[in-house]
């Protein structure tokens, strides 16, 4: 398990720098972008609004968040975690956000946004956990029709190995 706070990840991603180790930004000395553990590495502070921990549960990438997906750091921290997953070939992915508290409409462009990543590159992201509020924000927006929502983590794990199956016997179910 991996947990990382996202103070200063968007500072990271746009070469704004941190304190510590003078300015940053995703140059390395090799030409590939960094993985989303070194990248985390750099962060050392508690002041964020977004939390994020990542896990393998079954072969899936598991993301639970904690606290806002709202305009600023904390969409563009998102916007950036869901692009090292990809880069890092984790392309089957449930984001958790039983702990998420606000995601307002830059928090929903975000996580389309990752979808659309997602799924242009071979892969998939469902989410889990919606409290009332977002569950209620997905169903005004009618995005519940974009993404596949479950009410548990151990559901949308489970709906990969599911899914396999129905591939493997012949149809794929994600088109019925």
């Amino acid at each position: 398990m991996t947990g990382f706070n996202l103070a200063y990840y968007s500072r990271l991603a746009y070469g704004k720098g941190n304190p510590d180790s003078g300015k940053l930004s995703f140059q390395s000395q090799r030409n590939s972008p960094p993985t989303l553990t070194e990248t985390a590495a750099r962060i050392r502070t508690s002041m964020s609004d977004l939390n994020f921990t990542t896990r393998q549960t079954a072969g899936i990438t598991v993301l639970e968040l904690t606290g806002r997906i709202a305009l600023g750091e904390t969409s563009s921290a998102l916007r950036e975690i869901l692009r090292s997953l990809v880069d890092e070939g984790k392309r089957q992915v449930v984001i958790d956000l039983a702990k998420v508290t606000t995601v307002d409409s830059s928090g929903l462009g975000t996580l389309v946004a990752g979808f659309a990543s997602l799924e242009k590159s071979g892969g998939q992201l469902k989410l889990a956990n919606l409290s009332p509020k977002i569950a209620e924000l997905m169903t005004i927006t009618k995005l519940y029709t974009v993404f596949e929502i479950f009410d548990d983590e151990r559901a949308a794990v489970d709906s990969f190995k599911d899914q396999s199956k129905a591939v493997v016997a012949g149809h794929d179910s994600s088109i019925l």
